[in-house]
């Protein structure tokens, strides 16, 4: 964009395939990935980067789990989950040799099932030297 700002999008798509061993069936998996970063170099030593991306996970084929507020129900459906991810990155490099860092970055997944939903928080501190 200009000597200080950068971006980038992206796509990912990824195949693959599981085995159930009870029901002697392989079912496919597709992953879909939409993605953006940005980075501003605030100053020559200060970089601030930011990224978010959305993931669509659709899995062949039906499984049957209980549910788990009430495990007298139980659900037969395709599994289809929506991940979504975002984070934040402060870096300084107060020498030629040192690096700082520091970082949150933010997970949702939503499931058609309850039991593969969870939501995650990260922190990340971290210092470096090189010689």
């Amino acid at each position: 964009l200009t000597p200080k700002i950068g971006g980038s999008f992206y796509y990912t798509r990824d195949t693959n395939q599981d085995f159930d061993a009870i029901q002697s069936q392989t079912f496919e998996q597709v992953a879909n990935f939409f993605g953006t970063t940005l980075n501003w170099q605030l100053s020559g030593r200060t970089r601030l980067e930011a990224d978010a991306s959305l993931g669509l996970n659709a899995k062949e084929g039906e499984i049957a789990l209980a549910d788990i507020e009430n495990p007298r129900a139980i659900y037969t459906r395709g599994q289809d989950d929506a991940i979504v991810n975002w984070g934040i990155t402060w870096r300084w490099k107060p020498r030629r040799f040192m690096d700082v860092l520091i970082g949150y970055k933010y997970t949702n997944k939503n499931s058609t099932f309850k039991n593969f939903e969870y939501e995650q928080h990260k922190f990340a501190v971290s210092a470096s030297s090189k010689f």
